[in-house]
């Protein structure tokens, strides 16, 4: 499992550009993306391998059996990429008030809290793990808004980003949930 204390996000950076910037060297930058440039690389190349094939095994009318599949997997790659890191701005009432109604929200949901700092929060959501290291829900509190993030870990501990699917259901979970509690308590 990944931990979580290891993790410093530069807050600042991280709400001027809607993603999550981490404070790290460019070699732990490079580790984060590795998993996802090999792959998208290597489709790239086999497509590019099996187009220049000069006599395929198969017919130019099925090629797009083969073919399809192979964009839709870099495409979905290329997508999930650019969303790894994306921050989801949620519009709220001040930071004090964003802070308890998030605190409230994280417990009903039964989350673990991991960091709780002035500027932000990072928690554990209760999901199923089989199928990745590790799960976190970051949340930046800009002044008048949060930002969230939910990031799935690979088992060796670097950014996943074959869960964006699963990770947009959770930001789609706590913001449901938060905004509920704004409009209860009047925005």
């Amino acid at each position: 499992m990944f931990n979580f204390k290891d993790i410093n996000i530069n807050v600042e950076k991280s709400i001027h550009s809607e993603r999550v910037v981490y404070k790290s060297k460019w070699f732990h930058f490079f580790l984060d993306k590795a998993l996802f440039l090999i792959i998208f690389l290597s489709i790239l190349i086999s497509f590019f391998m099996v187009m220049s094939i000069k006599e395929p095994a198969v017919s130019t009318d099925n090629a797009w059996k083969y073919y399809l599949p192979m964009l839709l997997g870099t495409g979905f790659l290329t997508i999930s990429g650019f969303k790894t890191d994306k921050l989801i701005r949620v519009k709220g009432l001040n930071q004090e008030a964003n802070r308890k109604l998030v605190l409230e929200t994280i417990e009903e949901l039964n989350w673990d809290v991991n960091i709780n700092n002035k500027n932000i929060v990072i928690v554990t959501p209760s999901t199923d793990y089989l199928f990745n290291g590790g799960r976190q829900v970051t949340i930046i509190f800009d002044q008048m808004d949060i930002l969230l993030n939910s990031t799935a870990y690979g088992f060796l501990g670097g950014v996943s980003p074959m869960h964006f699917v699963s990770n947009g259901s959770i930001i789609r979970q706590i913001r449901k949930k938060f905004e509920q509690k704004i409009n209860k308590n009047g925005a």
